[in-house]
């Protein structure tokens, strides 16, 4: 039987939203204790091709996956890619599928930079 997932919707507009990058602050501080990233708004320098999709319950992000669009030299050629990281989810949300929902939200919304 498949488990629970959230029903909230999966949110991408964290770099123009004050309050939604606190609440992604916090949660990447929860998930990944060593990682800061208040230093990039500090800064003025969180680029546009790193974009956490969240979700979000009870006003807290409870899962994230960020992707970094990116362009590859292969064989000569250019080629669209993404990095993926702060994959995550806090450890009392774990075992509801919230990541793999995220993770095939990014694959569906990107597929021309999966080769």
């Amino acid at each position: 039987m498949e488990k629970i997932t959230s029903t909230s919707p999966i949110i991408t507009d964290i770099r123009t939203n004050p309050q939604l990058q606190q609440l992604f602050f916090g949660f990447s501080k929860k998930v990944f204790s060593s990682v800061e990233f208040k230093k990039w708004t500090r800064m003025e320098c969180w680029p546009e091709y790193f974009i956490p999709h969240v979700l979000l319950e009870e006003n807290r992000i409870i899962a994230n996956v960020s992707v970094s669009r990116l362009t590859l030299m292969l064989d000569q050629k250019q080629v669209p890619a993404l990095q993926l990281a702060t994959v995550g989810t806090l450890p009392e949300c774990r075992g509801r599928g919230l990541s793999r929902r995220l993770m095939t939200h990014v694959l569906n919304r990107y597929p021309e930079r999966f080769c």
